[in-house]
């Protein structure tokens, strides 16, 4: 009941002296990181920062929004992507409600002791953040915004949005030398591999950095968390409201491993403070709850609701209604080119590809860890599949294997440096805990997003049997799969 009651952006971790024990907790949303392991000798371990606990534990996993762990165990408090009952309010009522979710959000966040600036890059999310805080507090605001020298696009449109608020603003001007220079830098604060979050990272670190080194502000106003609600570009073709909100939902609980992780990382190592309106759980709870034929594109514009809601005298037209452009894009296309031309001078074709053979997988399966779990389902009776069967997918091919001595039918499929078996989506680093077992057909729509590269551990949390629930409420037999240069052992 405490967690749940707290309004706010938190990862802790308390000591509790009556009880000799630790209670640790994170946000619904998991905007602070929080990292966890267990030692040799099996105490949990936590850590801000992945790689503090490289070394200390054996596996390195998040700590799972919305959770908080007591005596021995993991319970989740909140689950911000379920709906008890779907709002039925008219479109007008819906648009009211968000109108004023979001100011009371962003005023929330104003109340600081410390001077607050405020990320903009021209876009509909941070120029709705910045146009709210400009009327709540009565002042000009300060505000940031960065570009490649040669070909920013977001400056123009910054610029817009501070003249039009009466901002004070500042323009960051980066080149390829910063950038080169900030890869490592950025890598190492992430602690990912995840291509679209470090090159998205990279002009925030950049005008964070700046910020901190030229500035007193210590706290920052960000616009993230908004496309998870309202959609980004590729959901306004969403096949069906159902599938506008499952793939919300799924937005919304990997938001820590990419979006958050992001923001959090970038502005924090700067010794700065990131506040994200779009995050407050009043607002989130109420935009999931909205009916999602409504949140869907009908309306000839993507993220309607959010832009009718602020219809008027908060941003200038072209503003409201400008079309989303990916952050690293926005940044310059030239710093997307950069990066490729560096890559392509680490290593050859010939390098890659010998690497590449290297790290392919060969499926190796002990029957006894798994039997009867159902955790491969693709049965070749139920699916056809025969051994060594060739399967294609959205025009990737796979091969299909069945596990030796493993329950009958089972089968994994391999695709050349990819990695799917059987009903869990593995996404990231972490094993997908929130599908229904046996929906094939959706698993194989979102084939895309469920591949994982060889190296790349992943944890796999089976919600299949009469006991178990899916999520770390009750874990029915976990088990850890590590994906290695020859093998797959799959480990109790």
């Amino acid at each position: 009941d405490m967690f749940r009651g707290l309004d706010a952006e938190f990862a802790m971790v308390i000591y509790d002296a009556k009880r000799g024990g630790l209670v640790a907790a994170r946000d619904p949303i998991g905007i602070p990181p929080l990292y966890y392991g267990y030692d040799a000798e099996g105490a949990i371990v936590f850590a801000s920062e992945a790689k503090n606990l490289v070394g200390l534990v054996h596996d390195v996993m998040p700590f799972p929004p919305g959770h908080y762990y007591a005596d021995g165990k993991f319970t989740c408090y909140r689950d911000m992507t379920q709906v008890d009952a779907v709002c039925e309010d008219d479109l007008e009522t819906v648009c009211t409600h968000i109108r004023e979710k979001l100011i009371a959000g962003v005023e929330k966040r104003l109340d600081a002791d410390a001077p607050l600036g405020f990320l903009l890059s021209g876009g509909l999310d941070s120029s709705l953040v910045c146009a709210i805080s400009a009327k709540l507090l009565k002042k000009p605001i300060r505000t940031f915004a960065i570009g490649m020298r040669s070909d920013a696009i977001d400056l123009k449109y910054a610029r817009e949005v501070a003249e039009y608020l009466h901002a004070d603003h500042t323009e960051v001007i980066i080149t390829p030398e910063d950038v080169i220079q900030a890869l490592p830098e950025v890598v190492a604060l992430l602690g990912t591999y995840d291509i679209t979050t470090i090159r998205a990272s990279i002009g925030m670190y950049l005008v964070c950095k700046a910020i901190h080194e030229q500035t007193d502000l210590r706290v920052l106003l960000t616009g993230e968390i908004s496309d998870e609600l309202f959609g980004y570009k590729y959901t306004d073709f969403a096949p069906s409201p159902a599938a506008f909100q499952e793939e919300s939902a799924k937005r919304i609980r990997e938001l820590h491993m990419y979006d958050v992780l992001r923001a959090d990382r970038c502005i924090s190592v700067n010794s700065l403070e990131a506040r994200v309106p779009f995050g407050d759980l009043d607002f989130v709870q109420y935009v999931m709850s909205i009916d999602p034929a409504k949140k869907c594109n009908v309306y000839g514009k993507g993220k309607y609701l959010l832009r009718h809601a602020f219809e008027g005298d908060w941003l200038p037209h072209d503003i409201l209604m400008r079309e989303k452009a990916a952050f690293s894009d926005a940044v310059g296309h030239s710093m997307v080119d950069d990066l490729k031309a560096y890559a392509e001078q680490k290593y050859t074709d010939e390098e890659f590809e010998a690497l590449r053979r290297k790290y392919h997988a060969v499926l190796y399966c002990e029957a006894d860890d798994l039997a009867g779990d159902k955790m491969y389902p693709l049965s070749e009776a139920d699916h056809g599949y025969a051994e060594g069967q060739t399967v294609t997918v959205d025009e990737l091919q796979f091969t299909a294997w069945h596990t030796p001595g493993h329950t009958p039918g089972s089968v994994v499929l391999l695709c050349g440096e990819y990695l799917f078996c059987g009903d869990t989506l593995f996404a990231g680093s972490i094993g997908r805990t929130d599908l229904p077992g046996g929906d094939y057909s959706w698993i194989m729509r979102s084939i895309l997003d469920s591949l994982i590269p060889l190296g790349e551990e992943v944890h796999i949390y089976p919600g299949h049997g009469p006991e178990s629930t899916i999520g770390h409420e009750t874990l029915y037999n976990p088990f850890i799969v590590e994906v290695l240069n020859e093998e797959i052992n799959y480990r109790n």
